[in-house]
């Protein structure tokens, strides 16, 4: 069912004012995809400062293939930050939600329930990095590389994860352990492995006939185990606060690569409130997770956030340049490029900050 679009009157539709068609961007078509793949059910989740046309379509849970598209048409902010989030289908319990309480169970003692949990919430949304970092802490030592492994198809500049697989596989040895697929429940879709690994592996498990599915009132329940928290067995990935604003970044980057491929058609004032908006927001994400980051994993994260600067800085890049190519001395063309510039500008004093937190917590300061 195709979403309809709700507006306020005498408010134009997100880009109507500019002369630009309403698109759908990558992110949104990708994970409702990937979600329907997965079973799940798809709640949008909007920003604290999310207009009444967001907050409106953020009211309860839809289908993949009914969820409003992204960005929401109408919208009338600088530019929509709405995302989306996997909801279990029998509890409508979200995944994010799924992982605490999987985390609450294994601080618990309560290993095999942990398991079953994270399994769970994995094979809803496969690309949802927390979940596969805590099912890492409650699985042996071959399946724990699959998880490890399947951190870094997600998030291949996650150095904590490369360096903390390499560690385990000199500790196991030569012998080549499981894919990701043998920890995931049926149904769970698998994610190709990198071109460098040899596709030798054997089909995935099969759950036994007897394993029921985790019941609502069991998860409810792992809500009282809240006061009997204590240190995990293992040593604990970043905080889930820290990967959830990562998640949340990773949104922006896709919008910040959807909005620099129409930029050049908008008007020029637009391209730099609606740039100065995603570097504004992309700078308090980087500070409430590097807030939330202990002292050993800051660097990491200062790492993670320079990549994400060069990513957009290259998207950047080539908007100018296409923008060069059609050189002219009108006053539109002379306007954008000094629009252009002023957001560059603001890039590079963003990735200047980043520089020198990554000198003072020790690091080497990245090169141009």
């Amino acid at each position: 069912m195709d979403a309809v679009t709700i507006r306020p009157e005498g408010v134009p539709a997100r880009g109507e004012n500019a002369g630009v068609d309403w698109v759908e961007s990558f992110y949104s078509e990708e994970t409702a995809y990937r979600l329907a793949r997965g079973g799940a059910l798809v709640r949008v989740v909007t920003a604290e400062d999310a207009c009444a046309v967001c907050k409106a379509r953020a009211q309860g849970t839809y289908t993949p293939s009914e969820v409003p598209r992204l960005p929401i048409r109408g919208c009338t902010r600088e530019h929509c930050r709405c995302r989306f989030v996997a909801v279990d289908p029998e509890t409508e319990i979200t995944v994010p939600e799924l992982v605490q309480r999987g985390v609450h169970a294994l601080r618990a003692g309560r290993r095999e329930l942990a398991q079953q949990i994270l399994r769970h919430a994995v094979s809803l949304d496969e690309r949802y990095e927390p979940g596969w970092l805590w099912l890492s802490g409650v699985v042996d030592d071959s399946a724990k590389i699959a998880c490890l492994r399947r951190v870094l198809q997600i998030n291949p500049d996650n150095q904590r994860v490369r360096e903390g697989l390499a560690t385990l596989l000199q500790k196991v040895g030569p012998q080549e352990p499981p894919p990701a697929q043998q920890i995931e429940p049926a149904g769970a879709a698998a994610t190709p492995p990198p071109p460098s690994e040899p596709v030798t592996e054997p089909a995935p498990e099969e759950p036994s006939a007897e394993e029921e599915p985790l019941a609502e009132e069991e998860l409810l329940a792992e809500e009282e185990l809240l006061a009997e928290e204590g240190p995990p067995a293992e040593e604990e990935p970043l905080p889930t606060v820290v990967l959830e604003m990562r998640e949340e970044r990773e949104v922006i980057l896709e919008q910040w690569a959807d909005f620099t491929r129409i930029a050049s058609q908008i008007d020029p004032q637009m391209l730099a409130a609606q740039g100065s908006a995603f570097l504004k927001k992309l700078q308090v994400l980087n500070e409430q997770a590097l807030e939330a980051t202990s002292p050993q994993a800051r660097l990491e994260e200062l790492q993670q956030q320079w990549n994400e600067s060069e990513l957009m800085g290259e998207a950047l890049v080539h908007l100018v340049d296409a923008h060069d190519g059609q050189h002219s001395d009108t006053p539109n063309w002379q306007a954008m490029r000094r629009a252009m510039r002023q957001l560059a500008q603001k890039l590079l004093q963003h990735r200047n900050r980043l520089r020198i937190q990554i000198t003072d917590t020790g690091g080497v300061a990245p090169t141009e």
